[in-house]
Protein backbone atom coordinates (compact mmCIF):
# COMPACT_ATOMS: atom_id res chain seq x y z
CA UNK A 1 0.00 0.00 0.00
CA UNK A 2 1.22 3.63 -1.13
CA UNK A 3 0.86 5.18 1.90
CA UNK A 4 4.37 6.57 1.76
CA UNK A 5 3.04 9.72 0.13
CA UNK A 6 1.69 10.53 3.50
CA UNK A 7 5.09 12.06 4.48
CA UNK A 8 4.49 14.31 1.41
CA UNK A 9 1.01 15.87 3.10
CA UNK A 10 1.50 19.72 3.95
CA UNK A 11 -1.46 19.43 6.28
CA UNK A 12 -4.00 17.04 6.60
CA UNK A 13 -7.38 18.13 8.75
CA UNK A 14 -10.41 16.90 9.71
CA UNK A 15 -13.02 19.79 8.62
CA UNK A 16 -16.64 20.27 9.03
CA UNK A 17 -18.62 21.28 5.72
CA UNK A 18 -22.23 22.94 5.51
CA UNK A 19 -24.57 20.72 4.39
CA UNK A 20 -22.59 17.08 5.27
CA UNK A 21 -24.54 15.29 7.65
CA UNK A 22 -23.27 14.34 11.02
CA UNK A 23 -22.80 10.63 9.60
CA UNK A 24 -20.16 12.05 7.15
CA UNK A 25 -16.71 12.60 7.98
CA UNK A 26 -14.82 15.21 5.23
CA UNK A 27 -11.11 15.36 5.54
CA UNK A 28 -8.92 18.27 3.72
CA UNK A 29 -5.13 18.04 2.80
CA UNK A 30 -2.90 19.57 0.76
CA UNK A 31 -0.18 17.53 -1.32
CA UNK A 32 3.20 18.01 -0.80
CA UNK A 33 6.21 17.77 -3.02
CA UNK A 34 6.31 13.77 -2.37
CA UNK A 35 3.83 13.86 -4.25
CA UNK A 36 2.64 14.10 -8.13
CA UNK A 37 0.31 17.06 -7.65
CA UNK A 38 2.02 18.98 -4.71
CA UNK A 39 0.04 22.22 -3.99
CA UNK A 40 -3.09 20.50 -4.59
CA UNK A 41 -5.92 20.40 -2.01
CA UNK A 42 -7.71 17.29 -1.63
CA UNK A 43 -11.03 17.21 0.37
CA UNK A 44 -12.53 13.84 0.72
CA UNK A 45 -16.26 13.29 2.55
CA UNK A 46 -16.78 9.72 3.79
CA UNK A 47 -19.48 7.93 5.34
CA UNK A 48 -19.54 7.23 8.60
CA UNK A 49 -17.93 9.03 11.65
CA UNK A 50 -13.81 9.63 11.83
CA UNK A 51 -11.92 6.69 12.08
CA UNK A 52 -14.69 4.44 11.03
CA UNK A 53 -16.54 4.97 7.71
CA UNK A 54 -18.67 2.27 6.54
CA UNK A 55 -17.59 0.10 3.54
CA UNK A 56 -18.98 0.26 0.30
CA UNK A 57 -21.35 2.92 1.87
CA UNK A 58 -21.49 6.58 -0.39
CA UNK A 59 -21.14 9.83 1.80
CA UNK A 60 -24.71 10.88 2.90
CA UNK A 61 -24.65 14.18 1.51
CA UNK A 62 -22.66 14.60 -1.53
CA UNK A 63 -21.15 18.55 -1.37
CA UNK A 64 -21.73 18.50 -5.53
CA UNK A 65 -24.16 17.06 -7.90
CA UNK A 66 -22.62 13.88 -10.17
CA UNK A 67 -23.32 13.50 -13.52
CA UNK A 68 -26.29 12.08 -14.65
CA UNK A 69 -25.70 9.31 -16.60
CA UNK A 70 -29.07 7.65 -16.30
CA UNK A 71 -29.86 4.29 -15.17
CA UNK A 72 -28.89 0.93 -16.18
CA UNK A 73 -31.13 -2.23 -17.18
CA UNK A 74 -29.21 -4.68 -15.00
CA UNK A 75 -26.29 -5.10 -13.04
CA UNK A 76 -22.79 -4.59 -14.91
CA UNK A 77 -21.74 -3.51 -18.75
CA UNK A 78 -24.06 -1.51 -19.93
CA UNK A 79 -22.01 0.39 -23.14
CA UNK A 80 -18.59 1.89 -24.25
CA UNK A 81 -20.27 4.18 -26.91
CA UNK A 82 -18.55 7.20 -26.72
CA UNK A 83 -20.74 9.86 -24.70
CA UNK A 84 -20.61 13.28 -26.49
CA UNK A 85 -22.20 16.38 -24.80
CA UNK A 86 -23.64 14.69 -21.84
CA UNK A 87 -26.69 16.69 -20.10
CA UNK A 88 -25.90 20.18 -20.05
CA UNK A 89 -22.30 20.28 -18.33
CA UNK A 90 -18.80 21.61 -19.68
CA UNK A 91 -17.54 17.96 -21.04
CA UNK A 92 -18.00 17.70 -24.33
CA UNK A 93 -17.36 13.36 -24.83
CA UNK A 94 -16.40 10.62 -22.51
CA UNK A 95 -14.60 7.97 -24.52
CA UNK A 96 -13.41 4.69 -23.27
CA UNK A 97 -10.33 2.13 -23.89
CA UNK A 98 -9.91 -1.42 -23.47
CA UNK A 99 -9.43 -2.88 -20.36
CA UNK A 100 -9.87 -6.82 -19.21
CA UNK A 101 -13.48 -7.90 -19.99
CA UNK A 102 -16.04 -6.87 -20.71
CA UNK A 103 -13.86 -3.75 -20.71
CA UNK A 104 -13.94 -0.06 -19.60
CA UNK A 105 -17.53 1.48 -20.31
CA UNK A 106 -20.70 2.88 -18.48
CA UNK A 107 -21.89 0.33 -15.85
CA UNK A 108 -24.82 0.15 -13.52
CA UNK A 109 -24.98 -1.56 -10.17
CA UNK A 110 -22.74 -4.73 -8.87
CA UNK A 111 -21.08 -7.03 -10.65
CA UNK A 112 -18.77 -9.30 -8.19
CA UNK A 113 -15.24 -9.49 -9.45
CA UNK A 114 -15.98 -6.88 -12.31
CA UNK A 115 -17.33 -3.43 -11.14
CA UNK A 116 -18.93 -2.23 -7.58
CA UNK A 117 -20.68 0.95 -7.86
CA UNK A 118 -19.49 4.04 -6.57
CA UNK A 119 -23.33 4.63 -5.26
CA UNK A 120 -22.69 1.73 -3.19
CA UNK A 121 -23.30 -2.02 -2.76
CA UNK A 122 -20.69 -4.38 -0.85
CA UNK A 123 -21.06 -6.73 -3.93
CA UNK A 124 -22.74 -9.32 -2.49
CA UNK A 125 -26.09 -8.09 -3.28
CA UNK A 126 -27.65 -6.22 -6.23
CA UNK A 127 -27.86 -3.01 -4.05
CA UNK A 128 -28.38 -0.40 -5.16
CA UNK A 129 -31.34 -2.01 -7.15
CA UNK A 130 -33.70 0.75 -7.62
CA UNK A 131 -32.46 2.75 -9.57
CA UNK A 132 -29.42 1.21 -11.26
CA UNK A 133 -27.34 4.78 -11.61
CA UNK A 134 -24.74 4.04 -14.25
CA UNK A 135 -21.27 4.66 -13.44
CA UNK A 136 -17.95 4.99 -15.69
CA UNK A 137 -15.32 2.40 -14.88
CA UNK A 138 -11.86 2.01 -16.25
CA UNK A 139 -11.25 -1.60 -15.83
CA UNK A 140 -8.27 -3.46 -14.87
CA UNK A 141 -5.54 -4.61 -17.24
CA UNK A 142 -5.04 -1.05 -18.92
CA UNK A 143 -7.97 0.21 -19.31
CA UNK A 144 -9.21 3.93 -18.76
CA UNK A 145 -11.82 6.46 -19.48
CA UNK A 146 -11.12 9.78 -20.94
CA UNK A 147 -12.95 13.02 -20.59
CA UNK A 148 -12.90 15.92 -21.99
CA UNK A 149 -14.17 19.05 -21.26
CA UNK A 150 -15.58 22.58 -23.63
CA UNK A 151 -12.78 25.05 -21.85
CA UNK A 152 -10.41 24.71 -19.00
CA UNK A 153 -10.84 23.71 -15.84
CA UNK A 154 -9.06 24.31 -12.64
CA UNK A 155 -10.68 21.32 -10.43
CA UNK A 156 -12.38 18.15 -10.18
CA UNK A 157 -15.22 16.79 -8.48
CA UNK A 158 -15.84 12.80 -8.45
CA UNK A 159 -17.49 9.97 -6.69
CA UNK A 160 -14.94 7.26 -6.11
CA UNK A 161 -15.80 3.46 -5.83
CA UNK A 162 -13.86 1.52 -3.53
CA UNK A 163 -10.87 3.27 -3.76
CA UNK A 164 -7.75 1.16 -4.28
CA UNK A 165 -4.28 2.25 -3.03
CA UNK A 166 -1.60 -0.74 -4.42
CA UNK A 167 0.28 -0.78 -6.52
CA UNK A 168 0.38 2.68 -7.23
CA UNK A 169 -0.96 2.99 -10.38
CA UNK A 170 -4.22 1.06 -9.60
CA UNK A 171 -6.27 3.91 -9.71
CA UNK A 172 -5.47 6.53 -11.15
CA UNK A 173 -6.07 10.39 -12.49
CA UNK A 174 -3.90 12.22 -14.87
CA UNK A 175 -4.34 15.46 -15.87
CA UNK A 176 -2.85 16.99 -19.12
CA UNK A 177 -1.18 20.36 -19.76
CA UNK A 178 0.94 19.83 -16.43
CA UNK A 179 1.36 16.04 -16.10
CA UNK A 180 -0.40 16.12 -12.22
CA UNK A 181 -1.67 12.84 -11.23
CA UNK A 182 -3.42 11.58 -8.70
CA UNK A 183 -3.91 8.05 -7.03
CA UNK A 184 -5.73 5.67 -4.81
CA UNK A 185 -2.79 6.08 -2.42
CA UNK A 186 -2.98 10.13 -2.04
CA UNK A 187 -7.06 9.65 -1.04
CA UNK A 188 -5.44 6.87 1.41
CA UNK A 189 -3.10 9.78 3.09
CA UNK A 190 -5.77 12.18 2.97
CA UNK A 191 -7.99 9.86 5.05
CA UNK A 192 -5.74 8.41 7.20
CA UNK A 193 -3.85 5.23 8.92
CA UNK A 194 -7.21 3.51 9.32
CA UNK A 195 -8.61 3.65 5.16
CA UNK A 196 -9.30 0.70 4.06
CA UNK A 197 -8.21 -0.47 0.13
CA UNK A 198 -10.98 -1.64 -2.03
CA UNK A 199 -14.15 -0.92 0.84
CA UNK A 200 -14.92 3.01 0.89
CA UNK A 201 -17.20 5.02 -1.72
CA UNK A 202 -16.05 8.10 -0.92
CA UNK A 203 -16.44 12.12 -2.28
CA UNK A 204 -13.87 13.79 -3.59
CA UNK A 205 -12.85 17.09 -4.61
CA UNK A 206 -9.16 18.09 -5.98
CA UNK A 207 -8.55 21.94 -6.55
CA UNK A 208 -5.45 24.15 -7.17
CA UNK A 209 -5.02 21.87 -10.40
CA UNK A 210 -3.12 23.16 -13.71
CA UNK A 211 -5.57 24.33 -15.78
CA UNK A 212 -6.80 21.31 -17.89
CA UNK A 213 -9.10 20.02 -20.47
CA UNK A 214 -8.48 16.45 -20.38
CA UNK A 215 -8.62 14.25 -17.72
CA UNK A 216 -7.60 10.89 -18.06
CA UNK A 217 -9.06 7.63 -15.71
CA UNK A 218 -6.83 4.51 -15.79
CA UNK A 219 -6.45 1.34 -14.39
CA UNK A 220 -2.77 -0.73 -14.59
CA UNK A 221 -3.67 -3.23 -12.07
CA UNK A 222 -6.73 -5.28 -11.36
CA UNK A 223 -10.41 -4.58 -11.70
CA UNK A 224 -11.51 -1.75 -11.58
CA UNK A 225 -11.96 1.79 -11.30
CA UNK A 226 -15.49 2.96 -10.43
CA UNK A 227 -16.38 6.62 -10.39
CA UNK A 228 -18.49 9.35 -11.80
CA UNK A 229 -17.81 13.26 -11.93
CA UNK A 230 -19.65 16.06 -11.14
CA UNK A 231 -21.12 18.09 -13.99
CA UNK A 232 -19.81 21.36 -13.93
CA UNK A 233 -21.58 24.62 -15.66
CA UNK A 234 -21.15 24.70 -19.80
CA UNK A 235 -19.42 27.76 -20.49
CA UNK A 236 -21.48 30.71 -20.75
CA UNK A 237 -23.14 31.25 -23.79
CA UNK A 238 -23.22 27.43 -24.79
CA UNK A 239 -27.25 25.96 -24.34
CA UNK A 240 -28.98 29.62 -24.84
CA UNK A 241 -32.58 29.27 -25.75
CA UNK A 242 -33.55 29.07 -29.34
CA UNK A 243 -34.74 32.57 -29.21
CA UNK A 244 -32.21 34.26 -27.62
CA UNK A 245 -29.69 32.61 -30.30
CA UNK A 246 -32.44 33.73 -33.36
CA UNK A 247 -33.25 37.17 -31.51
CA UNK A 248 -29.57 37.74 -31.68
CA UNK A 249 -28.98 36.47 -35.50
CA UNK A 250 -31.82 39.11 -36.27
CA UNK A 251 -30.49 41.98 -34.38
CA UNK A 252 -26.74 41.35 -36.26
CA UNK A 253 -28.53 41.59 -39.84
CA UNK A 254 -30.88 44.60 -38.85
CA UNK A 255 -27.35 46.77 -37.68
CA UNK A 256 -25.51 45.03 -40.52
CA UNK A 257 -27.92 46.58 -42.38
CA UNK A 258 -27.59 50.32 -41.32
CA UNK A 259 -23.82 50.08 -42.01
CA UNK A 260 -22.84 49.97 -38.74
CA UNK A 261 -19.81 47.94 -38.99
CA UNK A 262 -17.96 48.60 -36.16
CA UNK A 263 -20.51 46.06 -33.97
CA UNK A 264 -19.73 42.35 -34.38
CA UNK A 265 -21.44 39.83 -32.91
CA UNK A 266 -20.43 35.69 -32.43
CA UNK A 267 -23.11 33.13 -31.47
CA UNK A 268 -21.99 30.16 -29.52
CA UNK A 269 -24.06 26.76 -30.04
Amino acid sequence: MKLGLLGGLAATTLVAMGGVASADAVYSGILGAGSDCPGCTVTVTTSGTNGSPTPYTPPTTLPFTPLNLGTGTGNGFQSNATINNPADSAISSISFLDGNSPGSGVYAGNSVGTALSPFGGDGASDYPADPLNNYLVAEGGGGSVTINYLSSQTSLDLLWGTVDTSPPDYNELMFTAGTQTITGADIAGIVGSFFSSADLDVAVQITGLNAFTTVKASDESSNAFEFDVAAPAPPIGRGLPALLAVGGMLLGVKLWGRGRKRFSFSAAA
